[in-house]
């Protein structure tokens, strides 16, 4: 600490004790209440960083399955699109003159492209947005945030208690130095 913060912390400490050499018993249980209530939130911090644990891994374990079935029905899907289609263009080939196919063949290839890109990516978009990546992102920025606010208000608290010591063996040198 510099120099001008311990000067003051000394007179925010100064204004609390007041006159009394001792510090005060308001000031013993603020400190009392202070710890507990430091214990009571890493309690709650951990409980709540085990649940998003908890949460994660059963989100993690029904996406994998979803997954697969969503894969297995897009599979599928699209082998009943083909084959459809394979019926549909097997008969027309079959019962269309060569004329007509030929005056066709530019619908023919057009359609064929069309289908393949609905394939291709109306399975991609479903799955961009079904298994969006930002909500992991979300809840890893939770959790980070979560141990930075309990990191930080322990360096608080150490510093406070640090402070505080400091400032109270001060007072007893001092108070040691004005009896002698």
């Amino acid at each position: 600490m510099t120099e001008d913060e311990i000067r003051a912390y000394r007179n925010v400490m100064n204004m609390l004790n007041s006159n009394d050499n001792e510090p005060t018993e308001d000031d013993k249980i603020f400190r009392k209440n202070t710890t507990t209530q430091i214990v009571e939130r890493d309690k709650e911090y951990t409980e709540l960083l085990s649940h998003f644990v908890n949460i994660t891994k059963i989100r993690n374990n029904i996406r994998e399955w979803f997954k697969w079935i969503f894969f297995a029905v897009v599979i599928l899907s699209i082998i009943i699109l083909v084959i459809i289609t394979y019926s549909l263009f097997h008969k027309y080939v079959t019962t269309s003159t060569i004329k007509e196919i030929v005056n066709s063949l530019p619908l023919l290839i057009t359609a064929i492209i069309g289908f393949i890109s609905v394939i291709i990516s109306i399975p991609a978009t479903i799955t961009k947005y079904l298994f969006s990546t930002e909500e992991d992102e979300n809840i890893t920025k939770i959790i980070l945030h979560t141990q930075d606010h309990d990191t930080s208000g322990r360096q608080w608290a150490m510093d406070f208690k640090n402070f505080v010591d400091e400032l109270e063996k001060e007072h007893e040198t001092e108070n040691d130095n004005e009896s002698a």
